[in-house]
């Protein structure tokens, strides 16, 4: 323990312009990271204004330390030999820290609140994303014009002054101050249960760790100052990290939401009739494909004698009945109701008729499932179309709906090809 002490002392103690600029650069990687993650998840779900403002924070963290960074760059690429006496006399980041702090804390407060108000259902003013984010930016540059008056005219201490570091203490404390009182209020009202909120309680607690440090270290500023460094630098890589598979996270599970039916798992409307034109838009379409278009025989009848979810039971057997039979390249989705088609690519009008068979079969056994247990058998009508690929997707639809009208007339609980000869029987 003694020595890891020791090696902590002289890592923090003899630090390089190098390890500044390294330190910075890597900050201001993670609120990069973390304005574009929380800016998807307000893109997934843009009702929830105060992931705009949270991730309007991030921004604004990452801008100030770029300025930090140029003001570090400049003092190290003329004084590198006496950095640290450099940047306690000719330049001074330390401004821009604490004008950062205070510009984050401000703006994840009003965030807050905006969560808070969500929360317990109260409408709020801040509804259209121009407000917001007019005045988020007029508060940034008012921070940021703030800051550089006070960096070019107020004679700011340096991480080496010690005496005049002191002056500073008020508004250090209080950004921790503030710090606690979001810490409490998100623990209070989030309850762990948003993952972007325990992020960013996470990060109040680093900035709280860091005044603390500062602190406890008082005797010596430049070992504080680093250790402060390091401590950022960990914890918000580890933070980051989280804060961006949950936008991952969030981000897929959208994505499913709008390829896939919530009840029966197959793809919905719209990504079937995308896998039709994209073959349409093949440039070998010498085989063409095959679409068949299926119902359920009389599946009002089960719902309103039933109910509902009996039928919904129904819908989902039925779907894995027609996933039994395809195969892992075929299009399997769900149009609505209990209207439901299949892709084949590649696929001939008799190959289609055998798959198509094999459902309707297969299909007369799920009334006899535990989960439906139906008196009555249940049966399904197909209608196939083979394209060639000269029709458009409207077109295809309707000779694949004509054959399953016709497959209906015909009695139910079979599978018709589409013939010319159905216009004349439907018009």
């Amino acid at each position: 323990m003694k020595n890891l002490i020791i090696i902590l002392d002289s890592l923090f103690t003899n630090t390089t312009p190098q390890f500044y600029l390294a330190s910075l650069l890597i900050l201001i990687a993670t609120d990069v990271a973390g304005f574009s993650a929380i800016l998807v998840k307000y893109y997934c779900d843009n009702r929830k204004k105060h992931y705009l403002l949270l991730s309007v924070a991030f921004l604004a963290g990452a801008l100030f330390y770029i300025e930090s960074t140029t003001i570090i760059y400049d003092a190290t690429s003329t004084h590198a030999a006496g950095f640290v006496r450099t940047i306690g006399k000719q330049s001074n980041p330390a401004i821009f820290i604490l004008a950062r702090q205070l510009c984050i804390t401000s703006v994840i407060f009003i965030a807050l609140l905006a969560f808070i108000c969500d929360v317990k259902g109260h409408d709020i003013w801040l509804k259209h994303d121009s407000i917001i984010l007019t005045l988020s930016v007029a508060w940034i540059i008012f921070i940021y014009i703030a800051a550089c008056y006070f960096y070019k005219y107020a004679a700011m201490p340096s991480p080496v002054d010690a005496a005049a570091l002191k002056k500073l203490d008020y508004v250090r404390y209080g950004c921790s101050g503030l710090n606690l009182v979001l810490f409490a209020l998100i623990v209070y009202y989030n309850d762990f249960n948003s993952n972007v909120w325990n992020t960013v309680a996470a990060l109040t607690l680093t900035e709280m760790l860091c005044i603390f440090i500062l602190y406890a270290y008082g005797h010596d500023k430049i070992f504080a100052w680093n250790m402060i460094r390091g401590v950022k630098v960990i914890c918000r890589l580890v933070i980051t990290m989280f804060i961006v598979y949950d936008a991952l996270a969030t981000l897929k599970k959208v994505c499913h939401m709008k390829m896939y039916d919530g009840l029966t798992k197959a793809y919905n409307r719209s990504y079937f009739l995308e896998e039709i034109q994209t073959l349409l838009s093949r440039k070998n379409k010498k085989e063409g494909f095959c679409v068949l278009l299926m119902d359920l025989d009389k599946f009002k009848a089960i719902n309103d004698t039933f109910g509902h979810q009996k039928g919904d039971v129904v819908l989902q057997e039925f779907a894995q009945v027609i996933r039994n039979c395809i195969g892992s390249r075929d299009i399997f989705a769900r149009l609505g109701g209990d209207e439901f088609a299949v892709i084949l690519p590649s696929a001939s009008e008799k190959e289609a008729q055998y798959v198509a068979d094999n459902i309707c079969k297969n299909v007369a056994k799920i009334s006899q499932l535990p989960s439906v247990k139906l008196p009555n058998e249940i049966t399904t009508s197909i209608g196939i179309y083979h394209s060639d690929g000269s029709e458009n997707v409207k077109e295809i639809i309707g000779f694949a709906d004509l054959a399953l009208y016709e497959a209906k007339r015909e009695g139910r609980n079979r599978s018709i090809i589409f013939d010319e000869n159905y216009f004349s029987i439907t018009t």
